[in-house]
């Protein structure tokens, strides 16, 4: 096994307990659906988080073989991206019905939301690495992008009032998933933009 067979492998496990967590949060959301009004907003970013994930797992699964630009410094920004992934995972939904208590909106409000400063922290990262390791041109649409995808997720994280974060959550769920469609195909290519 070769060193990026290695740190593909911790990712991917970092990546799949992210995964994990998100599920388990909807599991937790139907099963006590009847006792507990139910949020979208919540379930919005939830769903944005779980694209990204699988688009982060599948860059990282897509850089080429020949990639010899591996240093500590770049596993460790790796390593950085696949925790804050994890840690907006497991903050965002709750994850036993004792959490979830009598509104999604109320938890989130007061847990969840706490998962979006994370996010926009990945989306900063991403930007800092695709420059740093990857040689990508910060001055490119795809950086100017990524910067909206950090700041609405602060903006929700932010937001005083409910009015501002379900207009910025619609607006981050249009944003997030144009970027994936514009941005992510069949030939990917990962040394352009690795988690974006």
């Amino acid at each position: 096994m070769d060193s990026f067979s290695q740190i593909a492998a911790v990712v991917s496990i970092i990546i799949g307990l992210g995964m994990t967590r998100l599920l388990s949060g909807g599991i937790v959301l139907f099963r006590g659906r009847h006792r507990s009004r139910v949020d979208w907003i919540p379930l919005v970013w939830a769903g944005i988080l779980f694209l990204v994930i699988v688009q982060f797992w599948w860059s990282v699964n897509h850089i080429p073989p020949g990639f010899n630009g591996w240093s500590i410094e770049s596993v460790v920004a790796l390593s950085l991206l696949t925790c804050l992934l994890f840690v907006s995972a497991a903050l965002l939904l709750p994850q036993s019905e004792a959490d979830q208590a009598t509104d999604l909106a109320q938890f989130f409000e007061n847990e969840g939301r706490w998962s979006l400063l994370f996010f926009a922290l990945y989306n900063l990262a991403t930007i800092a690495a695709n420059g740093f390791f990857f040689g990508a041109d910060v001055r490119q649409l795809w950086a100017a992008l990524s910067l909206i995808e950090v700041a609405l997720p602060l903006v929700a994280f932010f937001s005083p009032t409910r009015r501002v974060r379900a207009i910025t959550t619609l607006g981050a769920a249009v944003v997030f998933v144009a970027i994936l469609v514009l941005f992510t195909d069949a030939r990917f290519d990962a040394t352009l933009r690795m988690g974006f």
